[in-house]
């Protein structure tokens, strides 16, 4: 930023960095790599145009930045005139590798390289054998960034340099074999890590996903630019478990565009993203709970159809957890039982795990706490030692720490929270951690300790997660800190935020079973002091307010008024 800035004053008197121009200044200095020269030419343009509309045209970077850099060499004035001379100075396999590498919108790994690269056949080829050695000397010239370290060595092209290579990529006439092959690719990659299944839904699948999320949107786009709406459900297959718990809004989008793309309706790769857009969309909420339960009846029949059968159980588990949030304990259970049955029939511990652990919380929250320790317990008891099984073993953990602090049982509570939040921190799984806790306040709640360590960092990682059930809770967990610290229009507009949320989900406003008493008598308390109409607009004013400023402004009341 401090070369920009320094030609930017050099073009136009009088420029300065300040908080008006500070996020588009980044972004320019971001987006063109660094690259000395590039930073050089779009300082130029400051004369005629502002930071934010610098920025906004970076995507024709090669048009926009040539001319103006009077300190720059004549070969040199432009942008473009820069690379064609470095990638005139290219032995040609090094061209045709840079190009096609242009198919990777973010960082790569070796294997992935090779099968895009690597092409026997024509007189563009290039051997598998040798596409290491052409990125070792690409990544010499500067032109490829290597990320990782020692671990889990991957790759990535300037984004200058990409682009450049993208329009050579285009000359060739090899822009459609060299995107098809990165496609494939990146098929085969989620077919090998099947996340629906129960059974191998691994940390290793999740790391795939975040490491290569940039190549998985690219090929369901071209997937579904292509006409190819199998591959794309395909893809969807694979990706909307990890949606679900990373980014469920644009994980509903995706399943949304694949599945009104499928013109096979009885096509066996639909019944996932059936089960997964009704998870995502009653994950976000404002979804109608009866649209959400047909979707899932849809899976569970066309799992049924197409031979699918563990499909059919996990719809089962999730319309278990639908009629649980609707209040029908009766439902949840019949749901559940019958996806556990088919689970423990087609030996499938981890699934019939995740039913145990929601019949404890349909237990708990029906004031059975003998049966819900019962439930977690059994929850515990089938997890194994992969690495998947870690994440059911801390909500079991978490689970038996409300159970104890509901049986007036404090150490034990705190031991088991502290346990679950110590283990989450070390997964690369954030609603495990927001899960754990969401518990961890409400084991302190139960016990009378302070809520405020955990609430701190529960907001702080909460962000906009989707999760609007596990916001909820913690803004309720907010409302009754700040009603016992005497700030009752804040806690009335947190309490009217976290009403609004609960109703958008579906669920009972009145909070979960074990905190609903205390914040009935939490509204009642403001209720009197405030007065009813006071209480009703400051509730609707948190209502009104976003997820992200809510919780903002939970957090900013735990750091005092």
């Amino acid at each position: 930023m401090t070369l920009f800035c320094e030609r930017a004053r050099s073009a136009q008197a009088g420029f300065d960095l300040s908080a008006a121009n500070a996020v588009p200044i980044g972004q320019i200095c971001r987006r063109l790599d660094g690259i000395p020269l590039a930073l050089e030419l779009a300082a130029a343009r400051v004369r005629v145009l502002g930071a934010h509309q610098i920025a906004e045209r970076l995507d024709d970077r090669f048009r926009l930045l040539k001319g103006g850099a009077r300190s720059s060499v004549p070969r040199h004035q432009t942008l473009r005139a820069t690379v064609d001379w470095s990638h005139e100075l290219l032995p040609v396999p090094e061209r045709i590798a840079l190009r096609r590498l242009s198919a990777f919108p973010g960082s790569f790994d070796l294997d992935a390289a090779e099968a895009v690269v690597g092409d026997d056949a024509g007189p563009a080829a290039v051997g598998g054998f040798e596409v290491l050695d052409l990125l070792s000397r690409l990544v010499d010239k500067s032109l490829i960034g290597v990320e990782g370290g020692n671990v889990d060595v991957r790759y990535r092209l300037l984004e200058t340099v990409r682009e450049y290579a993208s329009e050579k990529l285009a000359d060739a006439g090899e822009t459609e074999a060299a995107h098809r092959r990165h496609r494939d690719f990146y098929l085969a990659l989620a077919e090998r890590y099947p996340f629906q299944e129960f059974r191998n839904h691994t940390i290793a699948a999740q790391r795939v996903a975040d490491a290569n999320h940039d190549s998985f949107r690219s090929a369901l786009d071209w997937s579904l630019d292509h006409g190819e709406d199998d591959v794309a459900l395909r893809l969807a297959n694979f990706l909307w478990p990890y949606w679900l718990f990373t980014r469920p809004e644009e994980g509903a989008d995706w399943l949304s565009r694949t599945l009104a793309a499928s013109s096979d309706e009885e096509s066996p790769y639909r019944a996932d993203p059936l089960l997964g857009q009704a998870m995502l969309l009653q994950q976000l909420g404002g979804t109608d709970l009866g649209h959400i339960e047909r979707l899932l009846d849809d899976a569970r029949a066309m799992a049924v159809r197409t031979g699918f059968v563990s499909r059919a159980h996990l719809s089962e588990f999730f319309l278990g957890e639908l009629a649980a949030i609707r209040g029908d304990a009766k439902a949840a259970d019949r749901f559940l039982h019958t996806a556990l049955e088919g689970f423990g029939t087609g030996d499938v511990p981890i699934g019939s795990a995740w039913c145990h652990h929601a019949l404890g919380w349909l237990a708990l929250e029906g004031g059975d706490l003998m049966q819900a320790e019962a439930h977690f317990n059994q929850t515990a008891d089938l997890v194994g030692r992969a690495e998947w099984d870690e994440r059911i073993r801390i909500h079991a953990l978490a689970g038996l720490a409300v159970v104890a602090a509901a049986a007036a049982d404090p150490a034990r509570a705190r031991s088991l929270a502290d346990e679950a939040v110590t283990s989450a921190r070390l997964l690369p799984v954030r609603p495990t951690l927001v899960m754990s806790l969401v518990r961890a306040a409400e084991v302190a709640a139960l016990t009378g300790d302070s809520m405020e360590g955990a609430l701190r960092e529960l907001l702080g990682v909460l962000d906009d997660l989707g999760r609007s059930s596990w916001t909820a809770d913690a803004i309720e967990m907010a409302v009754l800190v700040h009603n016992g610290e005497d700030r009752e229009v804040a806690a009335a507009r947190l309490l009217g935020a976290s009403r609004a949320l609960r109703n958008a989900a579906g669920g009972p406003i009145d909070g979960n079973a074990t905190l609903a008493g205390r914040l009935r008598a939490c509204r009642e308390h403001l209720r009197q002091d405030l007065g009813p109409e006071a209480l009703t607009e400051h509730e609707a004013e948190g209502a009104a307010m976003s997820v992200r400023d809510v919780l903002a402004f939970a957090l900013e009341g735990l750091d005092g008024p």
